[in-house]
């Protein structure tokens, strides 16, 4: 357990007594954003008293609690990219299961036979456990037997993670109807507001020395607002087969982004085609261009805003105009 200080300790406070609970876990995003985070536990008396209670152990045995009583739990991961969200999902979804395999094999022994008669298997964690898109969890969770730990990853703000609105109704049908799926269920998201939860935790930072996480545990008061309680300490965890899922996935991401950006392009070289004569035909029937690019580009930018576009982005608008004039949809006489 941490060493509990006083708020004469506390007081005391310096980033060079390697020895002082506060200061230990030093983080590993950015050296800025780890500068804010010491600034934050100086200046926040809530934060300083979440860090001094250690309460891993109790937080470990409250989930295996409410396996045995109430058969499932629901965990909001919230905190930067980076921060080690989905290596404390994933350590919680392996420590789970392997109590709920335990169980089986003593406590629950009597019970085995009947699982397994109707699921036809047990629990199982592996990396289709973990989702990165809400097609994916969907799928998963209508696919999962009782006890099963199922993770959506939604580290990436994007169209592929955000999904169809139906799906994202199902999703919210699952968080409200946990207590009769009796699956667990985790999620790592930026925010928590579109979350409820029994559990909300803050992925803060990490011990690069003995290879853990440090998350801040929240808990909702009566008026739903979150309040920092304590702090929970996880070993890094990635399961087998997750950093080739992840990689895919990031590569079928930056397919579809690319794809989207070019629709974009489009629509905005249409429009352009579609207000100005940008291209004129010789006597010999051939294109030409009559506005510089430079004019083009200002237009865009007077249209779509200053900032909108980098000049990387202009060029493959003018790209696309180029090649949209040259399919003949957009041909234009000079006399016209």
């Amino acid at each position: 357990m941490a060493k509990e200080l006083s708020l004469r300790d506390i007081a005391k406070f310096d980033e060079t007594d390697k020895k002082c609970e506060l200061t230990k876990y030093k983080g590993s995003l950015s050296p800025y954003y780890n500068w804010i985070h010491m600034q934050e536990v100086r200046e926040n008396e809530e934060l300083q008293k979440a860090l001094l209670y250690d309460t891993t152990d109790l937080f470990l045995h409250d989930l295996k609690w409410r396996i045995q009583k109430e058969m499932n739990f629901l965990i909001i991961h919230s905190g930067q990219q980076g921060s080690g969200k989905s290596s404390n999902a994933q350590y919680i979804g392996v420590y789970i299961t392997d109590f709920i395999l335990d169980l089986f094999e003593g406590k629950w022994n009597d019970r085995k036979d009947d699982f397994l008669q109707k699921w036809k298997r047990l629990p199982k964690f592996d990396a289709s456990n973990v989702c990165m898109t809400r097609t994916e969890f969907v799928e998963r969770v209508q696919t999962s037997i009782p006890l099963e730990t199922v993770i959506f990853d939604e580290d990436q703000p994007t169209l592929i993670g955000i999904g169809s609105k139906l799906e994202s109704e199902t999703e919210s049908r699952f968080e409200k109807c946990l207590r009769s799926t009796q699956i667990n269920l985790q999620f790592c998201s930026p925010s928590t507001e579109e979350h409820v939860g029994n559990y909300y935790l803050e992925a803060f930072d990490k011990d690069m020395i003995r290879k853990k996480n440090r998350a801040l545990v929240y808990v909702k008061d009566k008026d739903g607002f979150l309040n920092m309680k304590s702090n929970v300490k996880f070993p890094y965890t990635y399961i087998p087969g997750y950093k080739e899922k992840k990689d895919e996935y990031n590569i079928r991401l930056k397919d579809i982004q690319e794809r989207d950006n070019l629709n974009i392009y489009a629509k905005i070289a249409t429009w352009v085609l579609d207000n100005f004569d940008v291209y004129v035909e010789d006597d010999k029937g051939n294109l030409r261009q009559q506005m510089k690019n430079e004019t083009i580009k200002n237009v865009i930018k007077n249209k779509f805003g200053e900032r909108r576009f980098v000049d990387g982005q202009l060029k493959q608008i003018i790209g696309q105009m180029d090649l949209l004039t040259n399919m003949e949809k957009y041909k234009k006489s000079e006399t016209k």
